[in-house]
């Protein structure tokens, strides 16, 4: 929703929902989840149209597709984003 003033931010893997800030540092540890082969990657991996990340751990990377299903969960019952459950 435009002009609606909600913390979007906790759905993006940042500082902000437990996930990395990407510096200079953590961007050489980052770890990629390859949709195409359905692997973990480094970043000399696949294109990123085809992966998703990053993450900051090879493990967490491995787990991809469950996060993307919370994240998935957590905006379809967030009232600020859903017009449906208001």
């Amino acid at each position: 929703m435009v002009g609606k003033s909600s913390d979007w931010s906790r759905y993006l893997p940042g500082p902000a929902s437990g996930g990395i800030a990407l510096t200079q540092h953590a961007e050489s540890q980052r770890w990629w989840f390859c949709l195409d082969h359905r692997s973990v990657e480094s970043d000399n991996g696949c294109k990123n149209a085809e992966r998703l990340g990053p993450y900051q751990s090879r493990e967490e990377a491995s787990r991809a597709l469950q996060i993307a299903a919370e994240r998935t969960e957590a905006w379809d019952n967030d009232p600020d984003w859903n017009d449906d459950k208001r």
